[in-house]
């Protein structure tokens, strides 16, 4: 069954054949067939023209409602920070305060006169001002302390008092490894030297700082910094700490019970390095 089924082939030769030879021609006659047909379609013309109709409409549109703003009640708020050799008056015309009233209260109030005590460089000082100069509020942070130093225009005039402050808390992580002391690790590692101050009172009584260190030791730091309106403050408590030094691994923790005071739980261990 399998040779009739093969054997089909030989005698369809001649018909391919022919199929081949003429097959040029059949492709010939249906290409001519089709051009006929596109020219047929291209030539025909056109039983209706077709019109096409433009007209223009001009709308009056009523003019776009505008307002000014009258510039007694414009106010900027503005922000800068205590420069070294600044004075009150310097810090003033950055800030767009003008006002010879401002400036005399600063000088006579005694509350006032504790501004001059607070512009330490690097201070953050905030301000709202009048579009003529005049100061609307003055709020200067008070270095290391949870409040602030307020001036504000009331209706009888200026006044001067101290608010406490609320900070908002960031976690931190950083790490670093020692090349020479400590500090200038921390330094490198862009950790503040008193969150460094914390490390080394928290683990002071397990590795001396000054002659325990050794070139290649690692350690990781998580602290809070304090911030105010975005800006970095100060900051605030080590939570957790961990130093790998000659072999072994020390870690400490923040921890406080519920109506308790906090302490460091001190973990030392040996340090298993893997080959």
């Amino acid at each position: 069954m399998e040779n009739n089924a093969f054997s089909i082939l030989p005698h369809s030769h001649p018909a391919i054949d022919r199929l081949v030879r003429h097959r040029w021609a059949a492709t010939f006659i249906g290409a001519v067939s089709l051009l006929g047909m596109v020219a047929a379609f291209a030539v025909a013309p056109a039983t209706e023209k077709t019109r096409v109709d433009i007209r223009t409409d001009l709308d009056r549109l009523p003019p776009p409602a505008v307002s000014l703003l009258e510039a007694a009640n414009t106010r900027f708020h503005r922000e800068d920070r205590v420069r070294r050799g600044d004075t009150i008056v310097s810090l003033l015309d950055r800030l767009g305060i003008t006002e010879r009233d401002a400036l005399t209260f600063l000088r006579s109030d005694s509350q006032a006169r504790r501004l001059a005590q607070y512009l330490r460089p690097g201070t953050i000082v905030t301000a709202e001002a009048g579009a003529n100069g005049e100061l609307h509020t003055l709020e200067v942070l008070r270095s290391g302390k949870d409040a602030k130093l307020v001036i504000r225009r009331g209706d009888s005039g200026f006044l001067a008092h101290e608010e406490a402050v609320e900070f908002a808390s960031r976690t931190v992580v950083a790490a670093g490894e020692i090349h020479g002391s400590l500090f200038a690790a921390t330094d490198h590692a862009g950790i503040p030297d008193a969150v460094a101050n914390q490390l080394i009172e928290t683990l002071g009584s397990e590795i001396d700082f000054h002659r325990d260190l050794r070139k290649g030791d690692r350690f990781a730091l998580i602290y809070e910094t304090l911030t105010h309106r975005g800006q970095t403050i100060r900051s605030g408590r080590l939570l957790a700490a961990e130093i790998r030094n000659n072999q072994r691994l020390l870690q400490a923790y923040w921890f406080q019970p519920e109506h308790a005071e906090g302490a460091y739980p001190i973990f030392n261990k040996p340090h298993e390095t893997h080959n």
